[in-house]
């Protein structure tokens, strides 16, 4: 199911390429992305200043707009688009590093940075109390922190300093003393 959700993003990033746009995948489908499967999620949560074509070339494919989401029920598949700013807190989210996953035959899935969404999971537990946000945190940390392969590692410095800057940098020291 996440295939088909990177395939749909990079098929979003394709039409809106031609006039300078762009969608990076958040949520959800993010940290499924970063947990290798460990999260599953059914919808798909992109972040995008182009929220108008993005529904446009959704209609193309048969979705219908449903609230804040757009369903198309045939192709099982959910998206909603819950911001036009990549950000994380306060902080705005870095374009620069997104995860880019190619899709032959169709161009490139952009996902927010690992970094990023382990503080916004982060963010969650702390201000909304979410246990189930500390847990994937967690996750993300032993996938991408704890002990890094090359293929798989955090920017310490940069993870650091904007969980300080966020006001979660304590818990993130907590976690990284779990091991």
């Amino acid at each position: 199911m996440l295939r088909r959700r990177l395939i749909l993003a990079a098929w979003l990033n394709a039409a809106l390429a031609a006039i300078g746009g762009r969608v990076v995948v958040v949520g959800g489908s993010a940290l499924e992305f970063y947990t290798q499967g460990e999260y599953a999620t059914a919808d798909l949560d992109l972040v995008s200043v182009d929220r108008v074509l993005i529904g446009q070339r959704l209609e193309e494919l048969a979705f219908v707009h449903s609230g804040r989401y757009w369903v198309a029920d045939e192709l099982n598949l959910v998206v909603e688009v819950p911001d036009d700013t990549l950000k994380v807190g306060g902080t705005p989210g870095d374009w620069e590093r997104v995860t880019s996953v190619e899709v032959p035959g169709i161009g490139a899935a952009t996902i927010i940075g690992p970094e990023d969404l382990l503080v916004d999971r982060l963010l969650a537990a702390r201000y909304w109390n979410d246990q189930a946000s500390l847990h994937w945190a967690r996750t993300l940390l032993r996938y991408w922190g704890a002990e890094p392969t090359e293929a798989l590692m955090l920017d310490r410095a940069y993870l650091e300093a904007l969980a300080r800057r966020e006001g979660v940098g304590e818990l993130l020291t907590q976690l990284l003393a779990e091991g």
